[in-house]
């Protein structure tokens, strides 16, 4: 599991036998490796990851009981009422086209609002709006509308594996986007 406070990712399946806190430079360098099967050797202190043609070496970090792990289970074990299926491809060019209109007065804020039918997104301060037909959907309400940072979700959006992202709602703090073994919690802004 990994979070900086705004958003969370956790894996369904356990990597290693006791858990470790690991810096999120060391976790970013691990996008270099090119295998499917990555080793992983643990010292006193530190950590090595090796693939093929790649070694990563890091520092284990202490303060893992300071780890708040039981608040962000609680995140990522809360239940959504609502969930909304939509092509990854037409979110993405909608985050893409709306960020041309979202600037440091937004505070990159976007609304989401979630309808009956569709996902509408607009910028706090122009008319810019758009709209995604859900493919699939399950919600007890039809409509909620929420803000969120369009750079952060659009960071998690890219990360869906896949062409169709699962997004639940319904929550004044966050959403969730579930990638199969995959969990991801973005915090929501509030409204300004």
């Amino acid at each position: 599991m990994a979070t900086d406070t705004f958003k969370i990712a956790s894996l369904g399946v356990d990597l290693l036998e006791t858990p470790l806190l690991i810096s999120n430079n060391t976790m970013n360098l691990l996008a270099i490796m090119e295998d499917e099967t990555v080793n992983v050797e643990i010292g006193d202190n530190e950590i090595v990851f090796t693939d093929t043609n790649n070694m990563v070496y890091g520092q284990v970090m202490s303060g893992i009981e300071d780890y708040q792990i039981n608040a962000i289970n609680g995140l990522l074990d809360s239940e959504f009422d609502n969930m909304c299926k939509l092509s990854k491809q037409e979110l993405l060019q909608v985050l893409d086209r709306l960020s041309l209109f979202v600037d440091v007065y937004d505070k990159n804020s976007i609304t989401l609002d979630f309808t009956e039918n569709d996902l509408l997104i607009s910028s706090k301060r122009t008319n810019a709006v758009e709209s995604i037909e859900y493919l699939n959907s399950e919600k007890k309400i039809d409509n909620f509308t929420c803000y969120i940072d369009i750079e952060l979700f659009r960071t998690q959006v890219k990360a869906q594996v896949g062409d169709v992202v699962e997004l639940w709602y319904g929550k004044e703090n966050s959403i969730k986007l579930v990638n199969d073994e995959i969990t991801y919690i973005v915090a929501l802004l509030g409204e300004e």
